[in-house]
């Protein structure tokens, strides 16, 4: 039993590997603004890796394969695509093909040393700068609005987030929201910002499906 648990975590730590590395973007491809060097691009690239690979291995670990597997492709479905910022802070962006789903990931550089402090997410719109598009739900009745979240349990079916803006009240606001609709990056203690709109919200939330 001992020797197929070594064995099944190996195989799975190698299409890990694998499949990160597929997950690199094409060096012509990404666009890179502002006054950052090569070295701080390398390091945010390095560190941009690092955080979104994280919750894959954790789920390796943990025994839990589905969860693995989903991660896994989420990551190599989300290709990065810019990089822009000054020497002190910088901002990476991924999206999908049908730019429909975005990601963009804040850094900064302390040091020297380039370190991630939030991931934004969407999902929804069919063109990047639209503002007239209605997201994942065509008649969905309300606007668009960001919160900024704090992680507070991750586990493979859902997670428990915390309205940071509640947090100094008596009694702060907490979503539970499906872990498998969320960025895989969000495990605990992970600061992040997310826009939706009120069905995508029900959505996340598990509250209705796509239809």
């Amino acid at each position: 039993m001992r020797t197929r648990r070594i064995f099944i975590v190996g195989f799975a730590s190698v299409a890990a590997i694998g499949l990160s590395l597929a997950a690199l973007p094409a060096h012509h491809s990404l666009r890179i603004r502002g006054s950052l060097s090569g070295e701080d691009v390398q390091a945010i690239c390095k560190e941009l890796r690092r955080v979104r690979w994280r919750a894959v291995y954790v789920s390796l670990f943990r025994w839990h394969f589905r969860v693995f597997w989903r991660l896994a492709k989420e990551n190599t479905r989300l290709h990065l695509v810019s990089v822009e910022g000054d020497g002190k802070q910088a901002i990476a962006e991924c999206n999908d093909l049908s730019n429909r789903v975005r990601e963009t990931y804040e850094f900064t550089n302390t040091g020297g040393l380039w370190s991630f402090t939030t991931v934004s997410h969407y999902e929804g719109f069919g063109q990047k700068n639209s503002t007239t598009s209605k997201g994942m739900f065509p008649n969905d009745p309300g606007p668009q609005k960001w919160e900024a979240i704090r992680v507070i349990s991750w586990r493979p079916d859902y997670t428990t987030v915390r309205l940071i803006r509640t947090e100094s009240q008596a009694e702060p606001e907490y979503w539970s929201l499906v872990t498998s609709r969320i960025p895989s990056q969000w495990t605990n203690g992970v600061e992040g910002r997310i826009g939706f709109t009120p069905m995508e919200l029900e959505y996340l939330q598990g509250k209705r499906g796509l239809k």
